[in-house]
């Protein structure tokens, strides 16, 4: 009736020490022995005529003692009114401000018994409110999406006659949206209204989420046994296989808090349990549900560093079943915009694993392209499609840049490279070559180069080597084809650089026979360099056939030797001693540094020597170095035929073609992204007007003005609103007056797919002692409603102030006066 509850009601059996006080007034009123003493006469009679006024002030200061104990007694329990009781209607601060955090994430759209956790949400957010409307009208209602946390759907707003219907046709318009949900900052946000004194200070918070296990960050028993499972699934590398499970590690394959300290309650749990005891109250409505198998389509990966025209482009298409049950006879489908889609059926995805399909497809055009691969219907219907944007060029842009040009045919240094990357004819190679010599090469832009192939270069400038090395850091791929023309002191001095520099290896001086009388091999440091895998397997016909007589003699700098995982560095000078000994070192440290590749492996900084020579020292013969977000190879020996008969051998074309393809920067995803993640184009002044056109994948078309970079020399094209998934055009107008269209896809985040719930015992656990209630399913709403309550302890805690300061004041004053 008077709706009175504590915190931590066990705490009021310290008002028992109220008989402290009564009972030292007690003893100190007790009977002794009167002995008559004349002089104490008159003393007697003035106590006797003011025994009443002590008495009574006596009692004043005892009551005031025991109201003291009371309220201490009382603040440490932690009393809370109930708005629904006596009490809370009498109270002056009985409003609460109920604040609702809503998740409207992909996730939520999950079909659980014919009904999406949102929608269960929904339904069950009207009735709330309606219900709340009639009990309490003097509160007021905040609504915050876990999708847009700083853009509250209202904010404030009173629960009265008036305002209700308005209120619940917003509620009921709200849909689920393609942007990951972010409920710590959603936290954040209640925090920040918490602080405002303006307000209600009682606030009361409900957060709706369908509770997943990687959102939470709580590591429940299955989902840390399926982590570990996955752990063990893992190749040396950390690299998943073509089938592998599908563990709880984020987007950066980073164990989660939860996972590594099971006993933490986790970055969100700690802010919710923060939050929760400065609240009237804290309840996390679970609208989630187990769901049976759920397909997703995780990455479309392009095989080639950029797509060309007129030649097969391979792409790797990533299948996940993030359910609990296994999927048999999973149709999927690769369709590139405005072309017939291409079907294939998977016989089986089992549970809590992901598998690869191959498509492969003959673009024809150049320009823009895009493609949609989808999966067939499940439980959640947001992830079975992915879309993938790029260009067409007309193929991998490599420059070759001659040292020691010739105009007789088979003289040149890139002669033999060039007809290799890009012969002469009707097909297309795939490749786009131009050729340039020392002096052009200075001045030359590389932004649109992915791979340069620098072939016997006397010496570069310091300018072209700064340009080289920010263009490598930035994911391009430099080749060094050395010859009689290279100045060793000056490479060394700028490219080698004591090992810091582009340059893989120290140059020493050229070796072998300049009479041609002895002849050495090839040898693989590592026969699965996919470089060079043209020379793989025993008795490779195609090794056995080049032959070298001249080489420059080579340092490696440091070499990475180990796995992805555990890499060590060693001396190179001890790489080598002997020839069985430098062959096993150079393999492990070649799969250590082979870097970021079509595959997804972890580049690793360090050398590795991925050939040697046959000849008594096992010299380097291709020594490879991973720099920044790129690669450089150093070859030994020249491009051409002078000092070796591999020029003229099928195998050279076989390389160059493996070789460039393998260093180039790739380009063919630079047009994905996530939704939400704005799209920025830079672009030319003048060559593109001002005038920009975005549209997007439900085919509304925005225009804008493409605005002035910082140091004026540019212009920014950048679009905000990208919180749809699919395919967004965005059209350019050139001066010229021909357009230009881009393609931009933007997918969910994958992790919304993983459908793996929190266990609510875990939660609670790693709650701990917080006021915190877990409640299930939609109907749970209203009983959050009328269990909650507001505490009064600062209220307590200065009426113990008051009484205190009122007991001492009136203790000296009754003492003073006596």
């Amino acid at each position: 009736m008077f709706g009175l509850t504590f915190v931590t009601p066990w705490l009021l059996a310290g008002a028992a020490l109220i008989a402290a006080p009564i009972i030292i007034h007690l003893l100190s009123k007790r009977k002794f022995k009167i002995i008559g003493w004349a002089a104490m006469e008159f003393l007697l009679e003035a106590d006797r005529r003011n025994r009443r006024r002590v008495r009574l002030e006596s009692l004043l200061l005892l009551l005031l003692r025991c109201l003291a104990i009371i309220l201490l007694a009382l603040l440490v329990a932690r009393p809370l009114i109930n708005p629904t009781g006596l009490l809370g209607a009498a109270a002056p601060n009985a409003a609460i401000q109920r604040v609702i955090i809503l998740d409207d994430s992909p996730s939520m759209t999950a079909v659980v018994e014919n009904r999406s956790a949102f929608e269960a949400a929904n339904a069950g957010l009207v009735e709330f409110v309606r219900d709340l409307a009639r009990q309490r009208p003097g509160d007021t209602l905040t609504l915050i999406t876990t999708s847009a946390p700083d853009r509250p759907v209202f904010n404030g707003q009173p629960l009265g006659a008036a305002q209700i219907d308005q209120l619940i046709e917003q509620i009921e318009r709200l849909e689920p949206t393609d942007l990951s949900g972010n409920p710590a900052t959603a936290l954040q946000s209640v925090e920040r209204l918490m602080g405002d004194r303006s307000g209600p200070r009682n606030h009361v918070i409900y957060m709706i989420t369908d509770l997943r296990d990687n959102e939470w960050g709580v590591a429940s028993p299955a989902a840390s046994s399926a982590s570990a499972e996955a752990d063990d699934s893992r190749g040396p590398d950390g690299a998943a296989g073509a089938t592998g499970a599908i563990g709880a590690d984020g987007p950066d394959g980073a164990t989660s808090d939860a996972a590594a300290s099971p006993n933490s309650p986790g970055p969100l749990l700690a802010l919710v349990r923060q939050i929760a005891d400065r609240a009237a109250g804290f309840f996390i409505i679970d609208v989630g549900g187990e769901v049976g198998a759920n397909l997703s389509v995780t990455q479309i990966a392009p095989l080639e560093k950029s797509l060309a025209a007129g030649v097969e482009s391979r792409f790797e298409v990533t299948i996940a079943n993030t359910g609990n049950d296994d999927a048999q006879n999973v149709d999927v489908s690769f369709k590139p915009l405005d072309a017939p889609e291409i079907r294939t059926r998977l016989p089986l995805v089992r549970a809590g694993e992901s598998a690869s399909v191959p498509f492969t497809y003959v673009f024809r055009q150049i320009g823009a392209v895009g493609i949609e691969v989808s999966v067939g219907a499940d439980a959640l219907v947001a992830d079975n499609t992915r879309h993938f944007a790029g260009e067409v060029r007309q193929g991998t842009q490599i420059l070759l840049v001659d040292g020691d040009p010739s105009t007789q045919p088979g003289r040149g240094e890139t002669y033999f490279l060039q007809h290799a990357l890009a012969p002469p004819g009707e097909l297309p190679s795939g490749n786009v070559v131009d050729i340039t010599t020392e002096g052009q090469f200075e001045g030359l832009t590389l932004d649109r180069y992915q791979a340069i192939i620098i072939c016997n270069l006397y010496r570069l400038s310091e300018e072209r080597i700064t340009a080289l090395e920010n263009w490598v850091r930035g994911g391009g791929g430099l080749v060094f084809f050395l010859g009689d023309q290279v100045d060793a002191a000056a490479y060394n001095e700028t490219l080698f650089v004591a090992g810091a520099g582009l340059l893989p290896a120290e140059l020493t001086e050229i070796q072998g026979d300049d009479e041609q009388r002895e002849w050495v091999g090839l040898a693989l440091a590592a026969e699965n360099h996919p470089a060079l895998r043209v020379f793989g397997g025993d008795q490779n016909p195609f090794i056995k056939e080049i032959k070298f007589f001249r080489w420059w003699g080579s340092k490696p700098g440091d070499v990475v030797v180990g796995t992805a995982g555990d890499a060590a560095v060693v001396d190179a000078a001890a790489v080598g001693a002997t020839a069985p000994a430098a062959t096993a070192t150079d393999a492990a440290a070649t799969d250590a540094a082979v870097g970021n590749d079509a595959a997804g492996e972890k580049q690793i900084a360090g050398t590795s020597v991925v050939a040697r020579f046959t000849d008594l020292e096992t010299s380097p013969a291709i020594v490879e170095k991973v720099f920044g977000g790129g690669r450089v190879m150093l070859f030994t020996m020249p491009a051409d035929g002078t000092w070796n008969n591999w020029p003229s051998d099928p195998s050279f074309v076989v390389a160059a073609l493996e070789v460039a393809g393998y260093v180039a920067r790739p380009l063919a995803s630079e047009s994905t992204l996530a939704v939400g993640q704005p799209i920025e184009q830079t672009l030319d002044p003048s060559k593109y007007s001002l005038n920009v056109s975005v549209s997007n994948p439900a085919g509304e078309l925005t225009s804008f003005a493409a605005t002035p970079t910082s140091d004026g020399k540019s212009l920014s094209a950048r679009f905000e609103e990208t919180g749809r998934r699919g395919l967004y055009r965005l059209s350019l107008q050139q001066h010229a007056g021909e357009g230009v269209e881009m393609f931009y896809a933007a997918n969910i985040d994958p992790a919304e797919s993983d459908l793996r719930r929190a266990e609510a015992e875990v939660v609670t656990q790693k709650l701990g002692e917080s006021r915190v209630q877990i409640l299930r399913g939609k109907a749970s709403l209203e009983q959050a409603a009328l269990t909650t309550g507001f505490e009064i302890w600062r209220s307590v805690l200065i009426a113990l102030a008051v009484v205190l300061g009122v007991e001492q004041f009136l203790a000296w004053s009754f003492g003073r006066n006596r």
